[in-house]
C-alpha cells in the first residue's frame, strides 16, 4: 500500500499551521469545510473508508486535538477556534 503525504494549511486561534498528514486524514477533514459536526456514518459515507481505517484515522485526529469526539453519540466536530 502506498501512503501519500500532504501538507495541509489551516488557521487555529489566529495562528497559521502547516500539518503534514496522510491523504486519508485530509479526506476526513475536508467535509468539515462545510459543517462543524459530522457523525461516524456521515464520515464513512463521504470518505468510503473501511471501518478499521476510518477508526484509526479519526483516533489520530482526536489524539492530536484537531477533532473533538463525543463517543457516546458517535459524533465528531472540529476544535473551536
Amino acid at each position: 500500500m502506498i501512503m501519500i503525504a500532504v501538507d495541509l494549511r489551516f488557521g487555529y486561534r489566529k495562528r497559521p499551521y502547516i500539518v503534514t498528514m496522510e491523504m486519508h486524514m485530509m479526506a476526513l477533514l475536508m467535509p468539515f469545510n462545510i459543517t462543524d459536526t459530522m457523525t461516524w456514518s456521515d464520515l464513512r459515507e463521504v470518505t468510503q473508508l473501511p471501518d478499521k481505517d476510518l477508526h484509526k484515522q479519526l483516533q489520530l485526529l482526536v489524539d492530536s486535538k484537531i477533532l473533538l469526539s463525543q463517543v457516546s453519540h458517535c459524533l465528531y466536530c472540529v476544535v473551536p477556534m
